[in-house]
Parts: C-alpha cells; sequence; structure tokens
C-alpha cells in the first residue's frame, strides 16, 4: 500500500472513489466540484493525500485550507472534510494512516491546526488521533411562522449586485477571530457556489448579510450564513434591515444563525435565542500552543459559513 500526495490526473479515480463510498447523499460528488473546492479556494489549494493499491486508489483524505484573522495576525488552519476508502478495504486503518500522515504534512508546512464538525459515528476516532473536543457550535434560532406565506423561490442574484461588493472593506470588519474576508473569499465561497444558491441583504457599505433557504420534509428555514458589520453598527439603518427581514421570513417557518456572528448582535433584529444542539466543533492543535487554544476559543467569531458542509 502506497500513500502519497494527490495529483491533478487522480481526480477521476477521486470523485469515483467518493462515489462508491459516500454515495450522491445531498452533495453530488463530481470533477467540477472537486476543483471548485479544492483548487480554486482562495486560502490556497487543499492538502490531498491518497492511498494506493495494486494501481487503483483505495483512499483519500483532504484538508482544506482556511485562513482565520486575530487583528492583523494571520491563523493558518485547515479544515478536515473529504474522505473516503473503498467499502473492501475499510477496518485496515486506512483513515487513521491517511489522517495522521496527512496532520504531520500539516505540522511540519507550519499549519497552526486542522478544525471540523465530525459527526457521532466519525467522533470516536478523531478524539483518538488527538482531536479536541471544543463543544457545540454555538447556534441560535428565531420561529417566524407556524403556517408560513406560499414557498417564496431562491432567486439568482445579479453578477452586477455581487461584484459591487468588490468596493466594500472587508478588512474593517474586526471582532476577535473570524475569517480573512474578502471580495474574492465571498465570490468563491457564496456567489460560485455550484451546491446551494446563496442570497444577499446588503447596503453597499455599512452591512452584508448572506442567507439561504433550506427545506426539510417539513420545515423550511432562511439560514443567515455571514452578517458582516463594517464600522460602527450605529450607521446602520436597523429598522429598514429588520423590515427586510421579516419580508423574507414571511415564507419561512424559522431562522438560523450563529450569535457569534459580528459587533453588532444579532438578537437586535429578533428573537433569536440560543439552541443547545448545534453540531460538535473538534480542533487538532499543530503548531500551537496552549495559550493560543484558550484565546481562540474565547474569541472565536465563526459563522454558520465557516462550518457549513459543502
Amino acid at each position: 500500500m502506497i500513500f502519497r500526495e494527490a495529483q491533478e490526473r487522480d481526480i477521476p479515480q477521486i470523485v469515483a472513489l467518493l462515489k462508491s463510498s459516500l454515495g450522491e447523499g445531498l452533495i453530488p460528488k463530481s470533477a467540477a466540484l472537486w476543483k471548485w473546492k479544492h483548487e480554486q479556494n482562495p486560502f490556497g489549494k487543499s492538502l490531498v493525500l491518497v492511498a494506493e493499491f495494486e494501481g487503483r486508489l483505495i483512499g483519500v483524505r483532504a484538508f482544506l485550507r482556511w485562513t482565520w484573522l486575530e487583528d492583523s495576525k494571520r491563523i493558518e488552519a485547515l479544515r478536515a472534510v473529504d474522505t473516503a476508502v473503498l467499502p473492501e478495504m475499510q477496518g485496515l486503518g486506512v483513515f487513521s494512516k491517511l489522517t495522521k500522515q496527512l496532520a504531520s504534512k500539516a505540522e511540519e508546512d507550519g499549519f497552526h491546526f486542522i478544525f471540523n464538525t465530525p459527526n457521532k459515528k466519525s467522533l470516536p476516532g478523531y478524539l483518538k488521533l488527538g482531536w479536541r473536543n471544543i463543544g457545540r457550535v454555538n447556534l441560535a434560532i428565531q420561529w417566524n411562522h407556524f403556517f408560513p406565506t406560499k414557498t417564496q423561490k431562491s432567486t439568482a442574484i445579479s453578477d452586477e449586485k455581487w461584484e459591487k461588493l468588490k468596493y466594500i472593506d472587508f478588512s474593517n470588519s474586526k471582532v476577535g477571530v473570524r475569517t480573512l474576508y474578502s471580495f474574492a473569499y465571498i465570490m468563491w465561497r457564496y456567489a460560485n457556489n455550484p451546491l446551494f444558491r446563496y442570497e444577499l441583504i446588503t447596503d453597499e457599505k455599512n452591512y452584508v448579510l448572506i442567507y439561504r433557504f433550506k427545506a426539510s420534509k417539513r420545515l423550511r428555514e432562511m439560514r443567515i450564513v455571514e452578517f458582516l458589520v463594517f464600522g460602527d453598527e450605529g450607521t446602520i439603518d436597523k429598522a429598514l434591515l429588520k423590515k427586510k427581514l421579516k419580508q423574507i421570513q414571511k415564507s419561512v417557518h424559522f431562522t438560523s444563525c450563529s450569535l457569534t456572528l459580528d459587533a453588532l448582535d444579532i438578537r437586535k433584529l429578533g428573537n433569536f435565542f440560543r439552541i443547545p444542539f448545534g453540531p460538535k466543533l473538534t480542533l487538532k492543535p499543530l503548531n500551537f500552543d496552549q495559550n493560543q487554544l484558550s484565546k481562540l476559543k474565547d474569541q472565536w467569531k465563526y459563522s454558520i459559513g465557516d462550518f457549513e458542509l459543502f
């Protein structure tokens, strides 16, 4: 069995491996999706390791690059995402070996930590590999309507509206440890996302609120994935913003968000309350000491968009 870094020529086999191991599920697998996610990311190309046996790929492990910002200091991190092992090769330690080797490379390359939100099935394996349970992701919801109005269809946001965001100084959103926001990041993560249709509310100067609709069998959700505030919150017309939100919320049962979003407490825009059953957040320190970890946990201002599966 050989473990090596993935190459461009491996992508078709990687996609086939993901389909064989995981199925299509809610997120369809394709070469285009893989390239968007792992090669077009403005933070840089992902770290990807594959396991090869008798000339074919039997396992893959990918860490997505993610840059956080603490004041003006960059924190180079990785998000543990796509992993798969052929069904007939499972139980042989391929996942553990791939993860250990890729984590070792990440440490050698100077990355600070790896993070993810594993499910109940995979959580024990990560804990055995040195991941730490940081607690549940800070989530909140606001109940809107028991009987919402006729479903509001997502409408494509014009390229022109997204393009206007290029004139915003994203570096002016300064709250704790946050994603390194930029126009390139917003366009990659949301405007050009091939999986979900995101929409936005903005005054093109003081704030940007990005959301999408998510429907289950019985409930329809408005998911606020980003709420970025630039400068002082007093510059925001909160009454107008609340009016726009209420208009959208007429068509949903509830709205979700993170309470750590930005300088303007989201609870000022509605009756949001914390829920205790969000996904568990785990982290593996690499070049990151205990003091840095403690500070991160105290000041980590993440959004739903930072941890949303895609």
